[in-house]
């Protein structure tokens, strides 16, 4: 799992380029043999993502490296149902998770968000999903009362004020 070796080094955002693309499609958020599933259990897979950003061009992909390492994958756009910036992906490699990384990558997301001149962001996370939702809470988001919908599976939805 996690060793001293592992401590939490620099995190930033940067674009998905020819360079890591391959080794960004290939993390995992959950641990498994073989290639990522297209949808993992709380998310869709890096692939997808990065499919849907190139189809959707409102959506920006992020490569999240931890010093200079990639170890997962978040991405945010303005969502057209909500009128209003939406994190739609965060997924950090199971061999990287509890370290901060993620934490400090919706941080910077956030961040790159409220330089757009916004003043709100929505996420939405799977019904169950302690982990997350406690993370974004911790940000300051808070449930809607709203849910948001992916095909026939809907999602809680959170919102925070800048």
């Amino acid at each position: 799992m996690n060793s001293p070796a592992d401590a939490p080094a620099p995190v930033s955002l940067r674009d998905v380029t020819r360079e890591n693309f391959q080794t960004l499609v290939m993390l995992k958020g959950v641990p498994g043999d073989g290639y990522p599933p297209l949808f993992e259990p709380s998310v869709a897979s890096i692939a997808f993502s990065i499919t849907q950003a190139y189809a959707e061009p409102e959506w920006r992909p992020r490569a999240v490296y931890a010093g200079e390492a990639p170890v997962g994958f978040g991405m945010w756009g303005l969502d057209r149902e909500l009128d209003a910036p939406f994190v739609t992906r965060l997924l950090i490699d199971h061999r990287r998770q509890r370290l901060g990384y993620g934490r400090r990558a919706m941080a910077l997301m956030l961040e790159e968000i409220a330089a757009t001149g916004a003043r709100e962001a929505y996420v939405s996370i799977v019904e169950g999903n302690g982990t997350a939702e406690a993370l974004y809470r911790s940000l300051g988001f808070s449930r809607t009362g709203r849910t948001v919908g992916f095909g026939a599976h809907q999602e809680p939805l959170l919102h925070l004020a800048f």
